[in-house]
């Protein structure tokens, strides 16, 4: 039903889904940012904790894969044993009526972004020109916000041209926030 709502042809402006942890509410995220970036609009995703996003980014790596795209993969810590993916870009088919052979293509752009202060390797990945081109991007809260010290935190509107705010059309706020 969660799919469904979020797929309508004239979904509601305003949806909300409530599960568990673990309750399957990350496919009808993914399918409200589709949705989005088929029509021509950026979308954000924001994840109470890095772990979290970095599962969603891996859950974006596989259908990155599994549609024969790119993706970027980063070490982010010397000590880790493997890179996280960052970002990647495959193409999404859709059908469509009006296109040469009834469907077009939709190039789905999406990245990962924790902040880069401390982050060589997120330093390089958002001074990469593929980071300019991203449709959907994935961060924690306290990357979009002033925080509440009244100190100017690391914010993700500081590293997209402004333009990318302007054509955002979702944003999906994820649990315990």
């Amino acid at each position: 039903a969660a799919v469904e709502a979020v797929c309508a042809p004239e979904p509601q402006p305003h949806i909300v889904l409530t599960a568990p942890t673990a309750g399957g509410k990350t496919r009808p995220y993914i399918f409200a940012c589709l949705r989005e970036i088929a029509r021509g609009r950026n979308a954000l995703a924001l994840f109470p904790m890095k772990a979290v996003l970095f599962e969603v980014a891996h859950v974006l790596g596989e259908m990155t894969r599994a549609a024969s795209g790119d993706c970027i993969r980063r070490r982010i810590d010397p000590r880790a044993p493997a890179e996280l993916t960052y970002g990647g870009e495959f193409d999404l088919w859709l059908p469509d009526e009006r296109a040469a052979g009834g469907r077009r293509c939709v190039c789905v752009c999406w990245s990962v972004w924790c902040g880069s202060r401390h982050d060589k390797a997120m330093r390089d990945h958002e001074m990469s020109p593929f980071f300019s081109t991203v449709n959907l991007l994935l961060a924690t809260p306290d990357k979009v916000a002033e925080n509440s010290s009244g100190k100017s935190s690391e914010q993700v509107w500081r590293k997209l041209p402004p333009a990318w705010a302007r054509a955002l059309g979702t944003l999906v706020v994820d649990e315990a926030l």
